[in-house]
Parts: structure tokens; C-alpha cells; sequence
């Protein structure tokens, strides 16, 4: 069963993101990070307005928030600089996913890559697309709106669902 879709530049930031999760190093990071910030803030604010503590206060508040707001969606905006300045997606990129016995092929700019069955761990269903997870916390995602109706989408997800049921690694063999 083959379907195929456009991926927006939008598409491939998702699957990234949901590649690589936050962790707690990323918000030890930006915790510390703030915090250096606002004490910066709070000195400034303190010797430039005569050792006034609700100067240092208030400029230790507009540090942190400063950061928070700056860093928010950080990731998606590095993330969209990469791709556009490599130029790895100029446009739609036509994604055409194939479900086999062998296991889940995507073809896209020329290249082919398939992931055996017994690789893959979960498949989730999200309003927009269906993720499949493979080992290593790797996801690939054929997006909805490559299905011509609901009825193939479901046929889609049961016949994905049943092979990775049938391929999935023994007991014995984990």
C-alpha cells in the first residue's frame, strides 16, 4: 500500500523536534542561562540607578523574562535557519511512503530508505499525521493529507499496525 504527500519545510522541523526531545540539560540550561542573565540585570540596574534595590529587582525580573521569551520556539527558529540556509527543503518535497513485508519505505529526492518492521517500535496517530518510532527515538511521519479519504488512512494505519505486530522482535530474542 503506497500514499504520497508534500512535506513542507513545517513537516520536517516536526519530525526533528520529535526526534530530539527536550531533556533536563536543556532546561537546566536555559534555567542557568536566565539566571546569569538576570543577576547581569540586577547589577546594572543597581549601580546605575544609586544602589537601589528595587532597581536591581526589577532588572533581575526583566533579564529572566527577556531570556525565557527569547528562547521560546528557539529551537524551531534554529531549526527553520538550518534548513533554509543548507537549502535542504525549497518548497514541498514530494514523500512517497510504501508499507511492504519487508517493512516501511520512504522515497523522496531520489533516495530510498526503508525501516525493517522489527525497528519499529510505536506508531502514534496525531490530528495531522501518523509517527512511527523507530529505535534510537527516530520518527518518520506520513502526514494526513496524502490519503484520499479516511477509509484508506485507516486501512493505512491496520496494515502498518499488523506487520509491526508480526515483525516485532521475541521475548527470547530482546
Amino acid at each position: 500500500m503506497k500514499v504520497t504527500f508534500e512535506a513542507t519545510v513545517d513537516d520536517f522541523i516536526d519530525v526533528t523536534l520529535r526526534s530530539v526531545p527536550r531533556g533536563g540539560v536543556y532546561y537546566f540550561n536555559l534555567l542557568f542561562t536566565a539566571l546569569v542573565v538576570g543577576v547581569a540585570y540586577a547589577a546594572i540596574g543597581y549601580w546605575f540607578f544609586s544602589q537601589r534595590w528595587i532597581a536591581a529587582v526589577i532588572g533581575f525580573v526583566i533579564g529572566v523574562v527577556m531570556m525565557v521569551v527569547y528562547n521560546y520556539n528557539a529551537r524551531t527558529r534554529k531549526l527553520r535557519e538550518y534548513y533554509q540556509e543548507r537549502k535542504l527543503v525549497n518548497g514541498p518535497v514530494k514523500i512517497e511512503v510504501e508499507i511492504g513485508e519487508d517493512g516501511l519505505t520512504f522515497r523522496q529526492d531520489g533516495d530510498t530508505v526503508t525501516t525493517a518492521w522489527s525497528n519499529i517500535e510505536k506508531i502514534d496517530e496525531t490530528d495531522d499525521a501518523i509517527y512511527f518510532q523507530r529505535r534510537g527515538n527516530i520518527f518518520s511521519a506520513v502526514r494526513k493529507r496524502g490519503f484520499a479519504s479516511d477509509l484508506e488512512k485507516e486501512e493505512f494505519l491496520i496494515l502498518a499496525k499488523r506487520l509491526m505486530q508480526e515483525h516485532a522482535p521475541s521475548e527470547s530474542s530482546a
